[in-house]
Order: structure tokens, then sequence, then C-alpha cells
């Protein structure tokens, strides 16, 4: 993309600068450029940028290709998926093999829930660069969604072999199998990702929780969780698996100590900024100073509810929230209401009945977020 626009900004600078006074137009269409295919700013202000530099005589249709594209990219991040669509024609019209252009075409039928058409375009991607990453991923989706759970694990092993790497492909092939096979499934691909893959920290997070789901073995759980350990510098991650581990099995004290222990470090990490897998929407909506000194109780309370233990979480929210002033309580059950909890307005005003209500939809949502890691089995042995 930096030698696509880098190229643009040169050419389309000649030519205006063939006809023209320079400074000023070379400055302007190199920011246009920029804006465009760099896709900065509101989506009416890069639609603007790129339909600018389209209307430019003497482009090439390569170059013109990559203004179209931008510009349907525009509107497909602005969600006007239809016109997204449009500028992908006239894009392909210009190059019929523009695997990007079948790519983002398929995204934006997709969004519109015209699966069929999606997957046809998702093909063609294919055809044209059998490794497309996202291509792979969003026909996996697709296959999913339509119950082909093979075809959607297929994609995903496709997708490690491109990029051994891809923490969200390794925990998409084990969910997928325990689906179709259940316990022997997820142990088989573990085995092959292990030897295959021993230093990928997805391979050993998978390990700790098929050994939680399906064996019971605490040793063998903890032991993928020093490799995590070893792998990776994911302080959080790792303190997140030792909690989830000992409540798991029932040593209630050790676990608690372990999620208090991860909320300290939580609260006093500036690591938290950057956002892990659990939190990233977590601290979306969030200003920390509003929270004061409850702050460390509400992870607490956040991090028992996504560990499956509602009884835990609860005690720590309901205390905590009624002593928030109105815009720390307004900026919590704000992200309450985006993660899909109904909020009741008399609980912005600090009715304790609405809060308690509002904290008791919200641990459910959470206790959601760990699913796509979570194995079940009805007879769990130890061993194996």
């Amino acid at each position: 993309m930096h030698i696509r626009l880098a190229a643009l900004i040169i050419v389309i600078a000649a030519l205006l600068l063939s006809f023209n006074s320079p400074s000023r137009l070379e400055a302007k269409y190199t920011k246009l450029t920029a804006t465009c295919l760099g896709n900065n700013g509101s989506t009416a202000t890069v639609v603007s940028a790129c339909t600018a530099l389209i209307e430019v005589d003497g482009l090439t249709p390569d170059q013109r290709n990559e203004l179209m594209k931008a510009r349907g990219w525009a509107y497909y991040c602005g969600r006007r998926y239809a016109e997204a669509i449009s500028n992908y024609d006239a894009a392909l019209a210009l190059r019929p093999n523009d695997a990007t252009s079948h790519l983002r075409r398929g995204m934006a039928l997709d969004a519109q829930g015209n699966f069929d058409a999606a997957e046809t375009e998702y093909a063609k991607t294919l055809q044209i660069d059998p490794n497309n990453i996202n291509a792979l991923l969003e026909k996996s989706k697709i296959d999913e969604k339509h119950g082909r759970l093979e075809d959607a694990a297929q994609g995903h092993k496709r997708v490690l072999e491109i990029k051994p790497d891809s923490s969200k492909s390794g925990y998409a092939v084990a969910r997928l199998l325990n689906r179709i096979d259940g316990k022997d499934g997820v142990k088989a691909f573990l085995d092959q990702a292990s030897t295959r893959w021993p230093e990928q920290a997805w391979v050993h997070n998978v390990r700790v929780y098929y050994h939680l789901g399906y064996t019971g073995d605490l040793s063998r759980a903890l032991e993928a969780v020093s490799e995590v350990d070893r792998l990776t510098s994911d302080v959080e991650g790792v303190l997140l698996m030792q909690a989830t581990i000992h409540l798991t099995i029932g040593e209630e004290e050790q676990g608690i100590e372990y999620v208090q222990r991860l909320a300290a470090y939580m609260n006093e990490s500036d690591e938290h900024l950057k956002g892990i897998f659990i939190k990233r929407w977590f601290y979306a909506a969030i200003n920390w100073h509003l929270w004061k000194d409850k702050r460390e109780a509400l992870w607490r309370g956040h991090l028992f509810a996504v560990m499956g233990r509602p009884e835990l979480a609860t005690p720590e929210l309901e205390s905590a929230l009624p002593t928030l002033a109105y815009k720390g309580r307004k900026a919590v059950l704000d992200m309450f209401s985006k993660r899909g909890v109904s909020v009741a307005p008399q609980a912005y005003a600090g009715s304790t009945k609405h809060l308690n209500e509002a904290v008791a939809d919200y641990v459910i949502q959470a206790g959601k977020l760990l699913e796509n890691l979570s194995f079940r089995s009805e007879n769990a042995t130890s061993g194996n």
C-alpha cells in the first residue's frame, strides 16, 4: 500500500503540474491521495478525496482501479454497503482479476446478508490468490453459519498452514472439531499442533482449556500455562489461566487469590491501555479516574464474571457501582449497554434495584467471553 500510495502521489502531482502552478496543487493532491488511499478521516472526507482524484485526467486503468477500491473501502467502513459494491464493480471492470476487489466486494455482500453471493466472491479471491488469509477466514465464517463445520475447520487449517501463529484460527479449529468429534477431535488436533507448532502459544492455551474441560488433569493444565508464560510476556493472560484452573477444579482460595492478583496488576499497570482479547471493549467507554478507588473491585467482578462465576462477580459489582458518582456510574453502565445489557434509566439515577438488575445481566454476558475456549464433557476422566 505504501508503494502504491507514493506512486499515485507522484503520478497525480506530475499530471497536474504539467499544466498548473506547482506548489499549492502539489500539496493539495498529495494530501488528497494520502486521505483517499490511507482511509484517513470520516467516510465523507475520504469519499470526497477519492472522487476528486478519480476525476483527474490521464490516470492509467491500474491507478484508477486503486482509487475506486479505496473509495469502495471508505463506503464499506461507513456501512454504506451498496455504494461500496458499486465501486468494487467499477474497479473490477478495470481489473477483473484483482483479488482485493473480489474480497472486499464479498465482505460488503456478506454485511448485507447476501451470503451466497459473498461466498462466490471469496471463492474468486482464492482462485486468484490461494493464500489470501482474509478470504479463507471470511469463507470459514459463512461455512460455519451454514452448518458446514468440516469446511469451516478446513479453511482455518489452511490459514494455519500459511500463518501458524494465527491464534484466531487455532482456537477456531479446536472449537469446531469439538463440535464435530468432541474430545477425540480436539485431542487429535492438539497432538498434531503440539508436534508441528510447539513454539506457538495458542497451542498451549488450547491445551489448558482442553484439560480443564475434558481430563481434569491439573498438572497438565499448569504445565501448559508454564509454556504460555515461557513463550509470551502476557502476565495478565497467565494469571487469568491460573485463576481459571483453580476455580474450575474447586480450589476456591487459590483461584480467588489469583483473581485478586490479576485485578491489582491490571489496576496498576499501564499495559491495560493496550487491551487483550477479554477486555478491549471493557476500556472503550471508561475514563479510569471516574472509578477512583473502586476500579480494582470492578476488575475483580469482571474477571469472576468472565470465568463463569457469577456468585463471586455479583457482590463485587453490586458493592462498587452504587458508590460511584453519576459520571462514573454512567460510564460503566454505558459500557454494560454496549455489551448487550439492558440498562434501565433508573439505574443511571442510582436505583439499587435497577443497578443490581444490570449487574445480573452483565455477568451473564461477560461469562460468554471465553466460551470459544471452553470444552465440556459429561464424563471427563483424568489422564489422556
